[in-house]
């Protein structure tokens, strides 16, 4: 009679693997499954016995050696009440071993899984198999199955199909000390309960499966033929061990179970061998870009990531952010191929996240890869089934990357009218699962990860020497050290400068000295320069890779996000790019969003902040790039003339006790000056914040008087000085600056000419022309060859030129040399620009003269 008495059901870990286990170690359950029990034996008793001779459960004593990373559990169940009742009631039995298994592994539901049963537990595992793939609630568990092992048990009972199986399966009740007449005989006799397991759609399940099947030579109640499963080719294996039906699973110490247990534990590590197979072959790497030979350093942040992705036991969430063409992206595709190599197990997705159309399209090719079921319907939510597959333990271990994640809107934003969610709520969960994502903006980093954020910093001299030696033709270049270093200062240590510089020294086969030229040279020049195409194998191919281009993405997200960063960042550009007093930038409507501003170009790695005085740094080509950005967008003079109207506006007048003020504004002055000296002859700013550098620089010893920035004030007092008609001054500070600036800077520096071209320009307003037609010509001549025939300067100089001969009425070499000038404003600043307009003015007038005097 079997009780009525509900039993605990329960797995019994005999062996666990290592707790120190790193998070991504691959660690496969067995669970033991024993048969009826002998009649009035306890079940956890049986569950033990059925493995034990001797005192020895080779399942904790003998296979943690062979399996050490494997989990190992005996299942305890009351048997009696699965096997004397009817098919329906079977089946209910099997549901429970699943839901026990279930509740074991909500841990992780994916991790690899091998069932092993003896006797009639073998014919319970397959009725759980069926229901498992029948019930979404146990689909894990049959898709985590990969291997069985099966010890005596009763498969078909030959030929006579589950009736037989039944009479087998009674035999071994018999055998267990049950009597003819008792329920459990008679139920198992007519092999009712074996229904489902003999349908042909169960034997066509099992052909996915390893299969190991013991038997014993002196078994008398399962017959060799009843024991194996017949499964085609090397997918099962069947074994003969010399052992009864209870010996088949259970060994001492005798010689002949010493052999019998080898033979079971070397079938149970190929078991184990091709479960590690299995789930090796639903792992995918989709990462678009190959190891990077290239690659050098970042070690720190290497570790740094790792600790972060692998200690927590739920989804983590990591952000990569720094400076755009820092390495950010190739920092993770060092990680991501780190990972395949030391995680075998371990899925990598490498999802683009510029727009929604990379991103979608890097979504669809995860869910054909895993082949996700519907994502081929045209109106699948392809996001949304490839989170609720990844947020499913049996998608197994997976890391997914989202580079370029720098539109917070496409991740946090409302949602739309259509319903279309934000990027965020489309993200996996899991405990098996981690996600990276590299950005260009802290602000974006911290919200996308809190506090698991990594900023990516410019490299170090030697790790910068060492990544530019591996991009050249010829290494034996970077043994000039000082070129080496000065080359790496110019482009602030930057990878994707490094790697671009290379590639046009490589390309043209010069030496470093000649590219430090190319972008010492002018603005323009280094702007192209900058704006090289090339080959990085490490970028997507369809963005443009350049340094001068790589930061406009940045800029234009910057003035739609924050414009007053954006308007700190335009300013910035017409001033010197270092030490910039916070109180120089422009009010904003309060301070917190002054503070704010301030931190969006801290949180892309634009500025710096000192942190003596809270001063900013703008890095040096960035400063470059964001002068050509304006140019590109038209907004440069504006910008300009904002920038002098605040300098002029805040810069003092210079006394003893506001000295460190009108210091720290100084050079910022002189910057803004030059960044609109085309506009001196139409702004009363430029001229009043001349006046007052000059006032300062009068005083040497502040920075010396032959120091750059005095020389650049002096040449400026001198222009404020012939506005003003005070010639005879102008003439004398002129000539005391072009003496110098031919000393210190040479003679065809480009202050140097802008010096003559000014002193011309004093001689001619004094009459005397003579002196200032030859310093014009001479200026004229080295500015065409120096500086080009379309610079400013040559232009400027060939108007002076013009006027000059004009005065002496010298009409025909004036014309000449007007239409000239007009023609490269014109192509240059266009012709509603005042400097062009005034040109053609200056033109018009002599063209007036010459009919006045006919």
């Amino acid at each position: 009679m079997v009780s009525d008495t509900p039993k605990m059901l329960r797995l019994t870990d005999v062996a666990v693997a290592s707790k120190n286990l790193p998070r991504f170690s691959l660690l496969t359950s067995i669970i033991l499954v024993h048969g009826l029990n002998p009649k009035s034996k306890d079940d956890e008793a049986h569950a033990l016995n059925t493995w034990t001779e001797n005192g020895r459960l080779w399942p904790k004593d003998d296979l943690p050696k062979r399996l050490p990373n494997a989990r190992i559990s005996l299942y305890v169940y009351d048997p009696s009440a699965v096997y004397g009742g009817s098919q329906a009631t079977f089946a209910d039995k099997a549901n429970e071993l699943l839901e026990t298994i279930r509740c074991d592994r909500e841990d992780w539901e994916g991790r690899p899984l091998i069932l092993m049963g003896h006797s009639l537990g073998g014919i319970l595992i397959e009725q759980a198999l069926i229901n498992a793939r029948q019930n979404e609630t146990y689909q894990h568990i049959y898709d985590a199955t990969a291997c069985l092992a099966f010890f005596g048990t009763p498969h078909e009972g030959g030929s006579g199909g589950m009736v037989t199986a039944g009479k087998t399966a009674a035999n071994v009740a018999l055998w267990l000390g049950f009597q003819k007449g008792d329920n459990i005989i008679e139920t198992l006799d007519k092999g009712s309960m074996f229904t489902d397991i003999h349908k042909d759609h169960f034997r066509q399940q099992f052909e996915s499966y390893r299969m190991v099947s013991f038997w014993g030579d002196k078994d008398t109640i399962v017959s060799r033929g009843s024991s194996k499963f017949g499964l085609a080719g090397g997918r099962e294996r069947i074994v003969e061990l010399k052992a009864d039906h209870h010996g088949v699973a259970a060994f001492g110490h005798t010689t002949k179970d010493e052999g019998n247990l080898k033979k079971v534990t070397s079938n149970v590590k190929w078991l184990y061998d091709e479960a590690l197979k299995l789930v090796m072959q639903k792992t995918h790497f989709i990462v678009p870009f190959e190891k990077n030979p290239r690659f050098t350093g970042r070690e720190s942040e290497l570790t740094q990531l790792e600790k972060m992705l692998f200690a927590e036991d739920q989804t983590t969430k990591v952000a990569v952010f720094g400076l755009g063409g820092v390495g950010k992206t190739s920092l993770v595709i060092e990680l991501v191929h780190r990972i395949r190599k030391k995680h075998e197990n371990c899925s990598v997705l490498w999802i683009p996240a510029t727009n929604l159309e990379s991103l979608h399209q890097a979504y669809l090719d995860v869910a054909c890869q895993f082949s996700i079921r519907g994502w081929e319907e045209d109106s699948a939510d392809v996001k949304r089934l490839v989170q609720e597959f990844l947020s499913r333990e049996s998608a197994g271990q997976w890391l997914a990357v989202f580079d370029n994640a720098d539109d917070i809107n496409m991740w946090a934003g409302t949602p739309t009218e259509q319903g279309t969610k934000p990027l965020i709520d489309y993200l996996p969960r899991s405990k098996l699962g981690c996600i990276v994502f590299t950005t260009r903006d802290r602000k974006t980093a911290v919200k996308l990860a809190q506090k698991n954020v990594v900023g990516v910093l410019e490299m170090s001299e030697d790790v910068a020497t060492i990544m530019l030696q591996k991009c050249l033709i010829n290494p034996d270049l970077v043994n000039n050290k000082t070129d080496t270093s000065s080359l790496l200062n110019e482009l602030i240590y930057l990878p994707l400068a490094i790697v671009q510089a290379s590639a046009y020294i490589n390309e043209n086969r010069i030496p470093f000295s000649d590219y430090l030229s190319l972008l010492a040279d002018r603005e323009g020049d280094a702007i192209d320069l900058l704006s090289e195409e090339f080959e990085d194998d490490g970028r997507y191919q369809n963005v443009k890779n350049p340094v001068a281009t790589t930061w406009l993405i940045s800029f234009e997200q910057i003035r739609q996000r924050d414009p007053l960063a954006a308007e700190y960042l335009s300013f910035m550009a017409c001033i010197d790019s270092k030490d910039i007093p916070q109180s120089l930038l422009p009010r904003g409507q309060s301070r917190k969003k002054e503070i704010g501003a301030i931190g969006t170009l801290d949180a892309y790695s634009f500025v710096t902040r000192r942190p003596v005085n809270g001063a900013l740094d703008l890095h040096r080509l960035v400063h470059l790039s964001t002068r050509n950005w304006l140019n590109l967008r038209n907004e440069w003079d504006d910008r300009a003339n904002a920038a002098l109207h605040r300098v002029e506006d805040m810069f003092p007048r210079p006394k003893h006790e506001n000295r460190a003020l009108w210091m720290s504004y100084q050079i910022h002055a002189q910057c803004v000056l030059t960044s609109t000296k085309d506009r001196e002859k139409e702004s009363e700013e430029w001229y009043s914040l001349a006046l007052r550098i000059g006032e300062c620089c009068l005083n040497t010893e502040v920075l010396g008087k032959t120091h750059p920035e005095t020389l650049a004030t002096m040449g400026n007092l001198a222009v404020v000085l012939d506005r003003q008609g005070k010639y005879a001054e102008a003439e004398t500070i002129n000539r005391q600056t072009l003496k110098l600036t031919e000393e210190v800077l040479g003679k065809t520096h480009p202050e140097t000419l802008a010096t003559m071209n000014n002193l011309a320009a004093v001689l001619d307003s004094q009459g005397k022309y003579a002196e200032a037609e030859t310093m014009n010509r001479q200026t004229l001549k080295l500015t065409e060859e120096v500086l080009g025939k379309t610079h400013p300067e040559t232009l400027a100089t060939m108007n002076n030129l013009a006027n000059l001969l004009q005065n002496k009425k010298q009409y025909e070499e004036a014309s000449i040399l007007y239409v000239r000038a007009y023609t490269g404003y014109k192509s240059s600043l266009g012709s509603e620009h005042p400097t062009t307009k005034a040109c053609v003015n200056n033109y018009s007038v002599m063209l007036d003269n010459i009919k006045e005097a006919n």
